[in-house]
């Protein structure tokens, strides 16, 4: 198999494949496309297409919206490779949404709830993440002095 993409001919190395999985793995990454599928009673498998039908191209775009506005560190090649395009798509796609989002109150309804449900999902892993420190503290035996010294030790360290 060539190194290429087959639909716009641009190449895929191995690090844009390895960023590409990972994103896919990502629970953002899923929490945004199955948000987007369920509205728009789509599936990936429908967006992958090359179809440029209305109701395959605005969750398509709302897909690269997303992802470009709530996942930092990934480029907009390896969300365009997602589709098997390439970055200036994604460029493309993310000013249309942002030109849509001021003439359709829907639409504009729509990115406002996965931006809620975004931060609640970011929320609940800052939350997890304070358990597991919480945990790791009440395991090292400190009194409630010495763990806010502690705390502020390690706060000055980071």
């Amino acid at each position: 198999m060539s190194n290429k993409s087959r639909a716009n001919n641009f190449p895929i190395d191995v690090w844009t494949k390895t960023k590409k999985e990972e994103l896919q793995k990502e629970k953002l990454y899923i929490l945004i496309v199955s948000l987007i599928e369920e509205r728009y009673n789509v599936t990936f498998a429908d967006l992958s297409k090359k179809s440029r039908k209305r109701t395959f191209v605005i969750p398509r775009q709302l897909i690269y919206h997303s992802l470009k506005k709530h996942t930092k560190s990934y480029s907009l090649f390896v969300i365009g490779a997602l589709f098997k395009q390439d970055h200036a798509t994604v460029s493309h796609a993310y000013k249309t949404i942002e030109e849509l989002i001021d003439t359709d109150k829907d639409l504009n309804d729509f990115i406002y709830s996965i931006e809620f449900m975004v931060r609640e999902f970011k929320n609940s892993l800052q939350k997890s993440k304070k358990a597991v420190f919480s945990d790791l503290l009440s395991t090292c035996g400190l009194n409630e002095l010495e763990e806010i010294e502690w705390l502020k030790t390690f706060i000055k360290a980071i």
